[in-house]
């Protein structure tokens, strides 16, 4: 799942403490979080500016 952000660094962090998620090797400028044992999903935080103007709406289940 790739998310758009002003701050990928910031929100890739966040997610990653809230998860148990660690940063994944990534060939772009963009940063990549995953489970540690590399089963489940992949979030990829990209960096764009300026952001939409309508909300950016992201319904995740974790379970």
């Amino acid at each position: 799942m790739t998310i758009d952000s002003q701050d990928p660094t910031r929100l890739a962090d966040f997610w990653g403490r809230l998860l148990g998620y660690v940063r994944l090797e990534n060939f772009t400028a963009s940063i990549r979080i995953g489970p540690p044992d590399c089963r489940g999903p992949v979030l990829l935080f990209a960096h764009h500016e300026p952001l939409p103007v309508s909300k950016n709406r992201l319904h995740f289940d974790h379970a």
